[in-house]
């Protein structure tokens, strides 16, 4: 009997230990969506989701279920970072079945149907477009920060080339999405 009481004792102290660090972990959750080809990126705050990319169109009702299934009924922000069909295709589902408040994109012009489907939906839903550019910055919640690192202008340059770069910041961790940043971008950065 002596025994199954401290059992108990050190089961309980576990236990409530693991749900206080489970509790404080829970103000940023990053979810990298498997979309194959491209890329898409859930982040959710106690009181934001923002989603950077949407994958191929083929991969919409893939990032549509998984943002159902994490809970999410509207989105506060989406960031294209290029218009690459790989990263902007999923984004016309999600356009369609989300509620989305505002989209960042590097407002650069491509001329296939899947860019110019995605910017129609954009115009017809009345969501704000704001240009991506170097310097952009919003708190997303308590202590999280997300801060645009590139472009710096509008570009002609090869779309990957005009990703746009987020920072995100939360305590001691800072995380970077870089689209297709390639070389260009790079170098750009850290001049």
């Amino acid at each position: 009997m002596k025994h199954t009481k401290k059992l108990l004792l050190l089961i309980s102290v576990f236990l409530s230990a693991f749900s206080l660090a489970f509790a404080y972990s829970t103000d940023l959750t990053i979810h990298f969506i498997d979309v194959g080809q491209g890329d898409s990126i859930l982040i959710q705050t106690p009181a934001q989701h923002l989603l950077i990319d949407g994958g191929e169109r083929s991969a919409g009702p893939t990032v549509v279920n998984y943002l159902r299934g994490q809970g999410v009924k509207a989105l506060d922000l989406v960031i294209s970072t290029h218009p690459h069909s790989d990263h902007i295709g999923g984004l016309i589902d999600v356009l369609k079945a989300f509620p989305v408040k505002e989209v960042i994109d590097p407002a650069i012009i491509h001329t296939t149907k899947t860019f110019e489907e995605y910017l129609t939906l954009i115009e017809q839903k009345n969501i704000i477009f704001t240009e991506g550019r170097a310097g952009l910055s919003r708190e997303l919640g308590d202590g999280i920060f997300m801060a645009l690192l590139h472009p710096y202008k509008p570009s002609d340059a090869h779309l990957n080339d005009a990703s746009v770069v987020t920072r995100l910041e939360y305590n001691q961790v800072s995380l970077l999405f870089t689209g297709d940043a390639e070389i260009i971008s790079e170098r750009e950065m850290i001049s």
